[in-house]
């Protein structure tokens, strides 16, 4: 039986560099979505989404991008986390659309002010070429959410219902948050069923951008569910999936019961 080839961690490096000098080099990277957003200290920043041209203005196929965190002037602690370690850069390879994201999830820091995110193609292109994100770690911190509207209505079990309803988002005084989102999502701890829908389809929960008074809206369609007729279920507004979050409480009735 022959024994298994190791490939040495160099010689795969080595091969990487000389396939990417094959190709056509990135003259161009674009980057998408909110270029300057501002967040919440220890959240995730999400997402990091660049496109990657040759000089004939076609996608740059298969090229490693770097994202790099340039926090030296005020640091906020800004890092990408790889195996649980803060980590300045992280890395990803342009697919066949010469799309490309970081493989590491990055983390804001704790201390408010800038961090920029330097996106490079360093193989092909150098530093000459380049895209950047700015990040503003905000001194806010969400405290509660207000339930304005919705709530404490009945559906008829196996339905499907529209329901609408608006939250605001506060610090500790009151004074509305202005940035981000308010994720809503169903708590059913009493086995309704019940499910968020979007576009026809199932999901886990659904994102809302909040306005310059804080308040994010919600009017989405919901399947009421038939597990347990005459229970309720919950809608949970939240910011992000943590603290703090509204509940708004819905009842489930048993067809012909209205």
């Amino acid at each position: 039986m022959n024994e298994p080839v190791v490939i040495s961690q160099a010689l795969i490096e080595k091969q990487r560099r000389e396939r990417s000098r094959r190709q056509e080099p990135v003259a161009r990277l674009q980057a998408f979505g909110e270029l300057d957003r501002t967040v919440d200290r220890d959240s995730v920043v999400f997402p990091l989404f660049v496109m990657a041209f040759d000089a004939q203005g076609q996608p740059a196929v298969g090229h490693a991008v770097r994202f790099a965190v340039k926090d030296s002037a005020n640091p906020t602690g800004t890092a990408f986390i790889v195996a649980g370690i803060p980590v300045e850069d992280s890395y990803g390879l342009t697919d066949g659309s010469g799309a490309v994201m970081p493989t590491d999830t990055l983390l804001s820091g704790m201390t408010p002010g800038t961090a920029v995110i330097r996106v490079t193609a360093p193989e092909s292109a150098g530093d000459d070429v380049h895209a950047d994100f700015t990040i503003r770690v905000s001194d806010a911190t969400p405290t509660a959410i207000n339930i304005l509207s919705g709530g404490n209505e009945s559906f008829t079990a196996g339905t499907a219902a529209v329901i609408a309803a608006t939250v605001q988002l506060v610090d500790k005084v009151g004074k509305p948050i202005t940035f981000g989102t308010v994720r809503f999502h169903i708590d059913d701890p009493n086995g309704t069923h019940s499910q968020l829908t979007y576009g026809g389809y199932p999901v886990v929960w659904i994102e809302e951008a909040v306005n310059s008074e804080g308040i994010a809206a919600f009017t989405h369609l919901v399947g009421v569910g038939d597990g347990a007729p005459g229970a309720s279920f919950v809608i949970r507004a939240s910011r992000n999936g943590r603290e703090p979050h509204g509940d708004l409480v819905y009842q489930t009735l048993a067809p012909g019961a209205e």
